[in-house]
């Protein structure tokens, strides 16, 4: 699914922050239902991953914090107001010890496959533009700031969700990959902006 930041990246990219939100949330109440889909149809034959964990999980992960979401919402909506600037901080706070758990379980591999590293950033940095790319011109008769809305909720996926996902039913070369993939996710909307900037609107 799209990552929950897409909004405000879009907002960054001046792209049309409703499209995003909107994308973000369908992207979201699917992929317990798609992710399954495409394990098992991709790599089903080889490797041994239940659907039934991986509903619980990813039930786990995105309906509950989301109802948990919605009730918070509607009955602190003062306290929200008043603490809402301290959000992206406490998000990264948050964030850390979910990337350093999956290193911390695989340091071992990964300190001994370092010279790995980076030729899958150089790689996940050429994935990163392409998912931008591909983002773009599937919606090819959406005005620019439609496309750039598409274009980051396609991007910008979920890391955290993948993060989590890859420490529990995949290896750690997969988790080296998806936690990597942390840096073009911060870096990418800098050369993106600029491109999206000398675009023409439609």
């Amino acid at each position: 699914p799209a990552g929950m930041a897409t909004p405000a990246l879009t907002t960054i990219a001046r792209g049309k922050v409703s499209l995003a939100l909107i994308i973000t949330t369908i992207t979201a109440v699917l992929c317990p239902f798609t992710i399954p889909f495409l394990i098992k149809h991709y790599v089903g034959t080889q490797m041994a991953v239940s659907v039934t964990d991986m509903l619980f999980m990813l039930g786990k992960i995105i309906f509950i914090p989301f109802v948990v979401a919605i009730i918070v919402r509607k009955f602190a909506k003062e306290f929200i107001e008043k603490t809402k600037d301290y959000y992206s901080a406490f998000s990264i706070i948050l964030i850390m010890p979910l990337i350093m758990g999956p290193l911390a379980k695989n340091s071992h591999y990964i300190l001994n496959n370092a010279e790995k590293i980076f030729p899958i950033l150089a790689y996940l940095f050429v994935v990163s533009a392409v998912l931008h790319f591909i983002g773009w011109i599937m919606v090819f008769w959406l005005n620019k700031k439609e496309k750039i809305a598409v274009s980051v909720t396609t991007a910008y996926f979920n890391n955290s969700l993948a993060i989590v996902f890859a420490a529990k039913f995949f290896g750690p070369l997969v988790v080296l990959a998806v936690i990597l993939y942390e840096i073009p996710w911060d870096l990418m909307l800098i050369p993106f902006k600029m491109i999206t900037k000398r675009i023409s609107e439609k």
